[in-house]
């Protein structure tokens, strides 16, 4: 398991230099549930493909004693529904260890 997490921190350190030309982002990030007592932690990239904001990650559950489970993906979509209007239509999808789908959320953000 310690090796998993030493080869995502390097990947988090690398791969941004390699993705700098190409508009791609990646976010590495923990969260802890406090009144549940749960650990998560998570690897997404961020990419725009055919006009949408594409988010790609991977999910884990973390215990106390740093021993990580995967725990699923994720695939999210987000449009501007007007240009430079703060209004955007996203779609987040959720899938389990095996890549069946769990569920969709659609929904309709607006920025002020």
């Amino acid at each position: 398991m310690k090796k998993i997490l030493v080869a995502l921190a390097i990947g988090v350190a690398t791969i941004p230099a390699l993705a700098e030309d190409r508009n791609i982002d990646f976010v590495f990030g923990v969260e802890r549930k406090a009144q549940a007592e749960t650990n998560a932690m998570y690897l997404d990239t961020t990419f725009n493909v055919l006009g949408l904001k594409s988010t790609a990650g991977i999910n884990y559950k973390v215990d106390d004693d740093f021993n990580s489970t995967f725990n699923g993906f994720e695939l999210d979509f987000k449009k501007p529904l007007f240009e430079d209007s703060g209004v955007n239509l996203y779609i987040n999808n959720d899938f389990d260890v095996n890549l069946k789908h769990q569920e969709s959320t659609v929904g309709l953000k607006f920025k002020f």
